[in-house]
């Protein structure tokens, strides 16, 4: 294989055209000389040898001047050949294009690369086209996905990832806005060693993030910053005047410049994650506590409901627990409303911070709390009971505070009513048991 990156300079095409030129010159013009001298008489000779001299001086420099100037032609046709070649060898991202073959077939083997190119090219617009409708298709089903789904990493690494792939990047970001510390954060990420981004922090009082946000349109960065490699493609995320974020995609695979299509498309990627965010921040803010937090007894029932359905589909643990505040209206009564919004704080708080991950806290009604299990038998599920009413226990206010917890497994065909009274049931067991303490409900 010979490499097209060399230049064609070196190659044999001036010695070949040296070699020919002189050929096609002085070969007619020794035949006309010959037969110049054939036909003329001996005897005249002498009298034309003066013109025959200056005819051929003459001929000889328009024969010089003829061959710098075609070879200075020729030099012409071969640099843009290989300024063509290199344009193309970065466009398809090569070091150098290569050919097989040997010295005497350069124009066959640049038409054979100029056709493979332009084959390749077309792909990558093939590619292209298919892959943003590719991407508007995932935000379609992204959309429609996000009313039942709970996980919101999942989406936006599926909206970085996609969104890449049809912009031809090299890597993608959605960075959000810590408001907090007013500074951004990476969230999702594609095409880079998470751990060269995951503790990177941005001030949105940098010019160029604030340039992005301050927008709300799609800006075009063409320079490098920090980790991300120019160019950028850069979108704020923004619901009713609301900045959440920016998705990037850096690093453009191919040199052609981003047209006003992909500006327009990503706008509506960014759109659409806005306002899935948005969806998911109100969703969350409707299921949450104001008192203590926790999620309330709305977001319980959804989430039990959704935990039966995936056991009998995929088999698996599931405890339930109700825990009640012993004598908690004599503590209210005795010290007051906000002490007892204080008790119920420090409950909920306590609990958050003993349980899984994996398990979900909620209020339930009054001074009762109710925590799903997941993956866990009823053995785990009372050493988890324990470890709650113990901690309560030991809590620092007005005075001793106890709870009593009532537990109870989900078997198959159970519903989640049936499983709600059971645990009940198990909990009004620990209440006539001088409360302080952990029933297990019948049969379990």
């Amino acid at each position: 294989m010979v490499k097209f990156s060399a230049s064609i300079k070196h190659s044999s095409v001036l010695r070949k055209f040296t070699v020919l030129f002189l050929l096609s010159s002085i070969i007619p013009l020794s035949l006309l000389a010959y037969i110049y001298f054939q036909l003329k008489p001996h005897s005249e000779l002498s009298s034309y040898i003066p013109n025959l001299k200056l005819a051929l001086t003459l001929t000889i420099i328009g024969i010089i001047v003829g061959y710098f100037a075609m070879r200075k032609i020729v030099n012409e046709f071969i640099s843009v050949g290989d300024s063509t070649r290199s344009s193309l060898s970065k466009i398809l991202g090569q070091q150098g294009l290569t050919y097989p073959g040997n010295d005497s077939d350069e124009i066959a083997a640049l038409m054979q690369t100029f056709n493979e190119v332009k084959q390749r090219l077309e792909k990558d617009i093939q590619d292209l086209k298919l892959t943003k409708s590719t991407l508007h298709s995932v935000l379609s089903k992204v959309s429609q996905a996000v009313a039942t789904e709970q996980n919101i990493d999942s989406f936006l690494q599926l909206i970085v990832e996609t969104s890449t792939d049809a912009f031809l990047g090299k890597s993608g970001f959605i960075l959000l806005i810590d408001k907090k510390n007013n500074d951004l954060y990476v969230k999702a990420m594609t095409g880079m060693d998470p751990t060269r981004v995951q503790k990177k922090r941005f001030k949105l009082s940098d010019s160029i993030w604030a340039m992005v946000i301050n927008s709300k349109a799609p800006v075009i960065i063409s320079k490098d910053t920090d980790f991300l490699q120019a160019p950028l493609l850069c979108a704020p995320l923004v619901t009713r005047d609301e900045p959440q974020g920016i998705l990037i995609i850096s690093g453009r695979r191919i040199l052609e410049d981003y047209a006003q299509e992909d500006q327009t498309l990503i706008y509506t990627v960014a759109s659409q994650t806005a306002a899935i965010l948005n969806n998911v921040e109100l969703k969350t803010l409707a299921d949450i506590d104001p008192l203590t937090n926790i999620f309330n007894y709305r977001h319980f029932v959804g989430r039990l409901d959704y935990e039966i359905a995936r056991l009998k589909r995929y088999s698996g643990a599931l405890c339930l627990l109700i825990i009640d505040i012993d004598d908690f209206k004599s503590y209210n009564d005795a010290f007051g409303h906000v002490e007892g919004d204080k008790l119920l704080q420090s409950v909920a708080s306590t609990m958050h911070n003993l349980l899984r991950v994996t398990d979900i806290a909620c209020r339930y009604a009054g001074d009762e709390f109710v925590v799903i299990l997941t993956g866990t038998d009823i053995a785990g599920a009372k050493v988890a009971a324990e470890k709650i009413r113990n901690a309560v226990e030991h809590i620092a206010l007005k005075q001793k505070v106890t709870v009593s917890i009532g537990c109870a497994k989900w078997t198959p065909n159970l519903t989640r009513q049936e499983l709600i009274v059971k645990a009940d049931t198990a909990l009004y067991k620990a209440k006539n048991n001088n409360k302080n303490n952990v029933a297990i409900s019948d049969g379990d």
